[in-house]
């Protein structure tokens, strides 16, 4: 994790203002407790306490490397003839909620695997509601590239925000980020700009590996690249659309990182002496070098490569494994790399 100690000190005092002290610890999901609080609320019968522990102060990685993510919180699942499944967890006193778009030929479990569990443990004791959402249910099984103000999609996404606003402590005047990755990230730029127009509290779009594009109405973007990988225009050019977004927007670059012996052991079904067993195997098949480098080059698409791994290597849950080789090797899949940083500046936007 490469910070930026400047933006971090800023952004800490930010989301600080305001907020009080309290002795209730909670687990963020990496098994650090969490024990700084903000209470919420005038009446004692109704205070709600939210984790106010400095993001600086955040573990960036997963105590005990790489045990299986399982989330602090559970969601609700339900769903719709339009929608098919989806899903919501709000806290007590909300400060806000994010809507997750999944990308192409997903649904609402391309958004639980385990990076994703990752930031949505540290976004719900902050305060912040959770709503992740399919896409309609078309061939393509993509969210709608239409322009604001024609496309389809989002009058579906405001029928799950009202009735998440009528069930849950989060009103739909209440603030609101839209998430998405790849399609889904075209589509959190295109939702945000039209809710807002709408009338949402719609404070930004985080924008994971697509969106070439800027944000209308002024909104704050936040773009996150990977290394390995071109959508979205690659990691140059969201580094330009940040910048010219201005109003405090960010792009994070996603980087390649060395594969931990028991990296596999996030995925529930693995044990970390499988993933150990994984691991040497990849060694002495020379993809990977002895402290976890990929030895290969990538002489073809990315994406093929992997998916001719899955083809070729003899583990159970290969999808599982191979997707987790995506995101060390920064290709075409999310990555909690900057989980601290993204969750930061999200509830700063929030709270602004």
């Amino acid at each position: 994790m490469r910070w930026n100690p400047a933006w971090l000190v800023t952004l800490v005092a930010l989301v600080a203002v305001g907020c009080g002290g309290g002795d209730g610890g909670r687990n963020d999901g990496d098994g650090d407790t969490l024990t700084d609080t903000t209470v919420v609320g005038d009446d004692d019968d109704d205070d709600v306490s939210h984790s106010t522990t400095p993001w600086t102060e955040v573990e960036t990685t997963q105590a005990e490397c790489c045990r299986s993510v399982e989330l602090s919180f559970e969601f609700t699942e339900t769903g719709s003839e339009e929608l098919g499944r989806w899903a919501y967890a709000v806290p007590e006193g909300p400060i806000g909620a994010v809507v997750v778009f999944h990308g192409s030929n997903g649904s609402i479990a391309a958004v639980q695997q385990t990076e994703w569990l990752e930031l949505y443990n540290l976004l719900y004791p902050r305060g912040i509601g959770l709503i992740l959402v399919n896409s309609p249910d078309r061939d393509t099984k993509q969210w709608s590239e239409e322009p604001v103000g024609a496309n389809p999609d989002v009058d579906a996404v405001e029928a799950v925000l009202a009735e998440v606003s009528a069930t849950t402590a989060w009103d739909i005047d209440d603030p609101l980020i839209s998430i998405g990755f790849s399609n889904g990230a075209k589509f959190a730029n295109l939702f945000a700009e039209d809710a807002k127009l709408r009338g949402r509290d719609v404070k930004g779009a985080v924008m994971h590996q697509g969106s070439f594009d800027g944000l209308g109405e002024g909104l704050p973007g936040l773009w996150v690249s990977a290394e390995n990988d071109d959508a979205g225009g690659g990691p140059e050019r969201m580094d330009d659309n940040a910048t010219a977004q201005g109003n405090g927007s960010l792009h994070l670059r996603g980087t390649e990182v060395a594969l931990h012996p028991n990296r596999f052991a996030k995925i529930p079904s693995v044990q970390p002496e499988e993933s150990q067993a994984y691991f040497d195997y990849l060694v002495d098949e020379k993809i990977i070098d002895a402290d976890g480098w990929r030895l290969f080059a990538f002489d073809a698409d990315p994406d093929e490569q992997a998916d001719g791994l899955e083809r070729y290597l003899p583990f159970p849950a290969i999808t599982e494994v191979v997707t987790q080789l995506r995101v060390v090797w920064a290709i075409h899949r999310f990555s909690a790399q900057h989980k601290v940083e993204e969750a930061a500046w999200i509830e700063a936007q929030l709270l602004r």
